[in-house]
This record gives structure tokens, sequence and C-alpha cells, in this order.
């Protein structure tokens, strides 16, 4: 190993001196691997092919992570050795230092190379210690406190498997309905979190991350929503649950995915009706009822961006594969699926039929859960326009994770306040959603 030099007790550096190298010890594929780079040593040598270059030094930068451990232990992080303790994205990386110029060999580049992948086994071998640790902290605190852990589909894969339960909006505002848990904690984005304090107000609401909000409800503000309620003098209004507190508290009904159309269609045919406040979706609904809602302009940034034109090419090279779409996609989008439907639908299909192969226009979290259901079924997520990515995530849904789900619980906070005025109106219409639901077996 190279000889290594302590720095005031935080950095580590490791310089690479010819003369005071001690061999390792190694087994005998190690063994064959040296002898080889110290004969191309030699070669390169003595044909004068060594260059002069920067000299490179190996530095260990230590992270915060003691300082993040006690913060949420209460404890100090002492499993692992100083030199251990890099963090998760801490850990070993070659710098090219300026100064002297020396000879390179072939030796130092194979050397670098055995640091930087052990170092990439200590990384990845710290980072499943730490989440451990944070799934066996939560897990304690969630019986101490009697609290539920909801996460929504399209949350990270380790929020879903942490989760007591998991689905789509309708799933959990029903399961929020009847829980007898003294806190919710819901891991998905803000509105979910306020229908749930909506149906009970009595039990304290929590979010991971208060910043987890929703392109789709943010581009229907209550008041010019209100506004244009007052503008249509006896419509029903039908709000979408993409919504906040204050929108349904304008609201006759809610509906989700789900049960939207059987909601719609249990009005008369000549009903009046405003439905926001997602474009696509309503739009949808009108094609399938035979309809004429007036339709507030809004949309889901994630749904909106997939691309025809890279799910046609997708088809090309998959051409049995079945396409399934949520009703918040473009027309386009949903003109090219073979199945239409809910986040939970689409799963319920897939589980029916698991020997299909599948495309997917939806977030790509519930691919997660397709995957543990059908681990034998091939999954494609639909591609979004951008170039760069090969799947549509919400980045408002990727905002929670573990660490702040722990700090979540541990604190209580942040919590979901609704105010109680907006409440009382708010509830009724979410109700009557839950009330047409359980009528129509949904």
């Amino acid at each position: 190993m190279w000889k290594l030099e302590e720095k005031k007790m935080k950095t580590f550096s490791c310089t690479i001196q010819k003369k005071v190298y001690q061999p390792p010890v190694m087994n005998n594929a190690k063994k064959i691997a040296f002898i080889f780079s110290r004969l191309l040593n030699r070669f390169f040598s003595t044909f004068s092919v060594g260059y002069h270059a920067k000299v490179i030094n190996f530095v260990h930068y230590k992270q915060d992570v003691d300082r993040k451990w006690k913060e949420a232990y209460n404890q100090p992080f002492t499993h692992f050795s100083p030199v251990d303790k890099l963090g998760i994205t801490g850990g070993m990386r070659l710098i090219t230092q300026s100064g002297k110029k020396k000879r390179i060999f072939f030796s130092t580049v194979l050397t670098a190379y055995y640091h930087h992948y052990r170092d990439l086994k200590r990384r990845k071998r710290n980072k499943i210690f730490i989440m451990d640790h944070l799934i066996e902290a939560i897990n304690r605190l969630k019986k101490e406190k009697n609290a539920l852990i909801m996460g929504h589909y399209y949350q990270r894969s380790e929020i879903q498997d942490i989760a007591d339960y998991i689905g789509d909006s309708l799933a959990l505002a029903q399961q929020a309905a009847k829980t007898t848990a003294d806190i919710i904690v819901m891991c998905g984005v803000h509105f979910m979190g306020e229908t749930a304090k909506v149906l009970c107000p009595e039990k304290k609401v929590l979010v991971p991350d208060m910043a987890a909000g929703c392109s789709l409800a943010d581009s229907c503000p209550a008041d010019k929503f209100g506004q244009f309620v007052k503008e249509h003098p006896g419509y029903t209004v039908i709000s979408y649950v993409n919504t906040t507190a204050a929108v349904k508290a304008l609201t006759d009904v809610v509906v989700t995915s789900t049960n939207a159309r059987q909601i719609v269609e249990s009005f008369p045919q000549d009903e009046k009706i405003i439905f926001g406040p997602d474009r696509n979706f309503g739009n949808y609904i009108n094609s399938v009822t035979g309809r004429n809602m007036l339709v507030w302009d809004g949309a889901c940034h994630v749904h909106e961006q997939f691309s025809v034109e890279k799910m046609v090419e997708i088809k090309k090279q998959h051409p049995q594969a079945v396409i399934l779409a949520h009703p918040e996609c473009k027309g386009a989008v949903l003109k090219l699926a073979d199945v239409v439907g809910s986040t939970a639908a689409l799963l319920k299909y897939a589980v029916a039929h698991p020997e299909k192969e599948y495309i997917v226009a939806t977030e790509a979290g519930i691919l997660h859960e397709m995957r543990k259901k059908c681990p034998q079924t091939t999954f494609i997520p639909a591609p979004p326009m951008d170039s760069t990515c090969g799947c549509n995530e919400c980045n408002f849904m990727r905002l929670n994770t573990l660490e702040k789900l722990y700090n979540c619980l541990r604190d209580e906070s942040p919590e979901i306040t609704v105010d109680p005025a907006v409440a009382e109106k708010a509830v009724r219409p979410i109700k009557r959603m839950l009330e047409i639901s359980a009528q129509l077996g949904l």
C-alpha cells in the first residue's frame, strides 16, 4: 500500500512515492496483474515512452456524516474507522496537482484504479448501512407515535417499500378516511396531504417536504377558478382531486382518474357541467361520455411531456407491446394507447395480463410496483420530449426521501393545516365522491 499521511485529522492524502512502496497482500490474480504491470513499466521505461505529467495524488475527502448522523440519532457515528467514515457522496477522487512534473508509470494508473474501485465498494457499503438504519429508525418511530405512512405510486421506490399503504389518489383518500392512526404521513404532494387533513381534521397530517407541490393544482388558482364558476351560473362543478382545498370548496363533487367517468355519467345527459382543472382529462371524459363539459385550461407537466414521435418509434421496435396511458396525457398520445386508465387501473391490467410487453405512458414511479407484481414482464417507460431523459418523472414527487421522512416523523413537522372554514366546504364534495364510489363498487 502507499504510505498514508494524516493531515489535521480531517484530510487524508496518499502521495505516490516510488521508494516507499510496500507490496500489499495479494491473491494470485492480483500478483499476476502486478507482475504484468511492472513488466510493462520496464518496457515503457526502456524505450523512453514515459511522459512527464503532473503528479497524481489520492485525496480522501471526508463528508459531514458525523454531523448528520448525530443530528438524526443523537449519537456519534462510530461504526467505521475515521478513514471509512467517508459519507454516501464522499470517497476517493483523482485530482491533478500543479507543480513538479514527474514520470507516471502503468503501475501508477493500475494502483489508482484499484484504490478508486475499492472506495466505490466502501461507499456502497456505507450507503447500505445508513439506509438500513434509517429504515429501522423510521419503523421504530412509526410504532411509537402510532403513525400511518401512506405513499403514492409515483414516489421513489424506497418510499413505496417502507409505506404502510400505497395507492392512487382515490385509494389514499379512502384509506385516510378510515384510519385509526393518530398521525398520517402523506408521502405524495401537497394536495394529497390537504385531502387527508380535510377528511381527518382531528388527526395530525404530515408531509416529508412541504415544497412537494403539483403543477396541475398550481394551474388552477382558487380566485380565478371561482370567477370562472361565477361567470357560468347553473353549472355543476366537478373538480379533479389534483386541486387545492380552496378549489374543492368551490366544487359540487370531486373525482379521480379512477371514478371520473362513472361520476360524470351519474348526472343527467343534459346536465351543464364545469370540469377542472385538467384539460386533457376533461376532453377525454367528453369523448367517452358524449358530454360537452366546460373544461378549465390546466395540465400536468409530466403527462404533457410524452413524445408521440418517440412512442411511435418504440412501438416499431416492440410491435407486440401494449401501450398503457393515463388520461392526463394529450389526446394524440391517448389515440395511440391500447388501454387508457388511472394509475391503479393500468397496474391492475398489467397484473391480469403478465405475459404481455408494455409501453407505459404515465409517471415512471408506477414501474416499481408493476415490476414487483410482474417480475417476468417487460415494462418500457414512454419517453418524454426531452431527449436527455429516457423516462418521465415528477420532480415534485421525487422531493420526498427517506431522510426527510425520518425527520418528519421525529419532529412531527412539517404539518398540513387547512383553514376550518375552507375545510368545512371542501369536505362535502370529497365525501360525496367517496359515497358515489362506494355505491359503484370502486
